[in-house]
């Protein structure tokens, strides 16, 4: 453990934001638990972290109970620079951490194969996000080409269009992933002389 760091595990992450929210919502956690169909204990022992993981279909009841979403149950405030989360056998900081959560690449991972290994609507969301970025950045000095933007923006033309960037994108994003793998047998094993 580093010094002067405080150490969470995604238990204690989890419970902590349930008792966040249920404060805010004015819950006790007899009435949480009431909710959820708990003994009022189960919800002490989560929120102080000394039941340990939950399953995913407590995660989700939760998130319902409370109203938000599983996510935020799973991601670490912003209790300051000192935060890290604990994940398996490394440690992880609290930025990399929420922004893993959310999506991203987990650390030291190649970001070009987390992207392909998404589902291709996840893919289509995540490009189209980017394009209409770089979109309004892009007119953001000129009022001319916001006009035309906030104009052609949602029509069929625009939407084939971005489509067709899209697809042209996932297809150069995939070619690049082949070129950069190394070559491999009919059995999955490496090519003597491939790329290693």
């Amino acid at each position: 453990m580093r010094a002067g760091k405080s150490h969470l595990t995604p238990a204690r992450v989890f419970g902590a934001r349930v008792r966040e929210l249920r404060q805010r919502r004015g819950l006790s956690q007899g009435e949480l638990a009431d909710r959820l169909h708990l003994h009022r204990t189960t919800v002490n022992k989560i929120e102080s972290g000394a039941l340990g993981d939950v399953s995913i279909s407590q995660l989700f009841a939760f998130a319902e109970g409370l109203g938000t979403s599983p996510i935020y149950l799973l991601t670490p405030g912003d209790e300051g620079p000192d935060l890290e989360l604990t994940t398996g056998g490394r440690v992880v900081d609290a930025n990399a951490a929420r922004d893993w959560i959310r999506g991203s690449p987990p650390p030291e991972t190649d970001a070009l194969e987390f992207f392909l290994d998404l589902p291709r609507s996840e893919q289509r969301l995540w490009l189209r996000r980017i394009f209409q970025q770089r979109q309004d950045a892009s007119s953001a000095g000129d009022p001319v080409q916001g006009a035309m933007n906030r104009l052609f923006h949602g029509t069929p033309e625009a939407d084939a269009l971005m489509a067709e960037a899209i697809d042209e994108s996932l297809k150069r994003l995939e070619e690049a992933a082949a070129a950069n793998r190394p070559a491999t047998t009919q059995h999955g094993k490496r090519k003597k002389g491939g790329r290693q």
